[in-house]
């Protein structure tokens, strides 16, 4: 019991630290852009730190999260107590009400990353509820109370197109950006993940055969991404290049992991909406700037459910292909496995095993038995013949 309540305590002040550390990082480092004089976030990344910090501690991450927000509120802003509860309850509420219905709704692996399944509740309730929500309790909220200047804004004072482009800042920063840190964050607080991380996602795309495509894809992808985020304007640059990383991508979907290509597709978006010299050239309006988050929204979702059927249709596929190479009866591989085999190993042996009265036995003591019997044999018959190549190679064994 005590144990296990340490390794609670333990767990919860991890969550605290990491908290503490990454939401005034996640300000710091949240890109804006200037629109008609006003500073306008093009997206938040604090809600991307609360989605992965709850994603790695469940509900350990909740008390952690409020002290951590809390902290942050009062060094940057200045603000009476009922001011501080009203704009830390504003913060948080949506995105505890989401986990929550999402927990609800998918079970116990709810968890389980932003790339595990029922990816349209997922999108739904932590990429378009949660910010919704969230820009709702802060407009109820100014609408019954009053706040700095300084924050006002944020509380629905500001045109009807500035609260929709807060909303489309609120959303892509928790539909693209979450991936964008949640697995950096997991990696450095468990390095067994991130050795995982990389056997699982990142070693089959190097294998031989698809060694070429992956090192080409990445270097046509930070290609492009020089060229868009360099410190010089090009119309050129900015009118026919926005569209090919796009088109890069929907090449790389069939042949780049699903988590990989999520990563390389949120670290993309983040490096065009920061360094945004040539990706943002000519949006000069509001309107420009919700037209342009629109677009980044919309291929997000197309791009995670497009890599998301194929991965499905690649898990599918290779399960059948296991299924197929298998006997029914006994679980052995059939003649189909042993071609396949032949044909990846050549320099392989074979040989031919008779078993006399197996129909006798299938017969008297049924079709079962029979099995059995040629499943035990065929067994006893390869770990000998291993043996005996093992000997015939390695002589000096004996």
């Amino acid at each position: 019991m005590l144990d296990k309540i340490n390794i609670n305590i333990k767990k919860t002040l991890l969550a605290f630290l990491v908290s503490l550390v990454a939401i005034p990082l996640a300000r710091f480092i949240s890109p804006q852009t200037v629109i008609d004089g006003n500073l306008i976030y093009i997206a938040w990344l604090p809600i991307s730190v609360m989605f992965s910090v709850i994603f790695i501690f469940g509900r350990y991450a909740i008390a952690p999260l409020i002290l951590a927000f809390a902290i942050t509120n009062s060094f940057l802003i200045e603000l009476t107590l009922s001011q501080a509860l009203i704009l830390l309850f504003c913060q948080l509420f949506a995105v505890f009400v989401s986990c929550a219905v999402l927990r609800l709704m998918v079970g116990k692996r709810w968890r389980c990353g932003p790339t595990a399944k029922h990816m349209g509740a997922r999108i739904f309730w932590g990429g378009f509820f949660a910010p919704v929500l969230l820009k709702i309790t802060m407009y109820l909220a100014g609408q019954y109370f009053a706040f700095p200047l300084s924050i006002t804004s944020y509380f629905g004072s500001m045109p009807l197109i500035y609260t929709v482009i807060d909303i489309q800042s609120l959303i892509s920063a928790a539909l693209i950006f979450t991936t964008f840190l949640y697995y950096p964050m997991r990696m450095i607080i468990s390095p067994h993940y991130a050795r995982r991380f990389w056997r699982q996602e990142c070693l089959p795309w190097l294998a031989p055969k698809h060694r070429s495509f992956t090192l080409y894809w990445f270097i046509s992808l930070a290609l492009l991404l020089t060229l868009l985020c360099a410190p010089y304007q090009s119309e050129f640059i900015a009118g026919y290049l926005v569209p090919v990383i796009f088109i890069v991508y929907f090449i790389g979907i069939s042949r780049i992991g699903h988590a990989l290509l999520r990563i390389s597709w949120s670290v993309s978006a983040f490096l065009l909406v920061v360094y945004n010299k040539n990706f943002l050239q000519g949006v000069q309006s509001e309107y420009s700037l919700s037209f342009v988050l629109s677009v980044l929204i919309s291929f997000t979702i197309c791009l995670f459910y497009m890599a998301d059927t194929y991965a499905r249709s690649d898990r599918n596929k290779r399960r059948w292909r296991s299924q197929a190479e298998e006997d029914p009866l006994t679980g052995l591989p059939n003649l189909r496995a042993l071609v396949s085999h032949l044909q990846s190993s050549p320099l392989q042996a074979i040989c031919s095993l008779r078993i006399d009265n197996l129909d006798f036995l299938s017969r008297h003591y049924g079709l079962m038995m029979g099995v059995d019997c040629n499943g035990k044999s065929s067994g006893r018959f390869s770990r000998c013949w291993g043996q005996r190549i093992k000997s015939s190679r390695f002589p000096a064994a004996n």
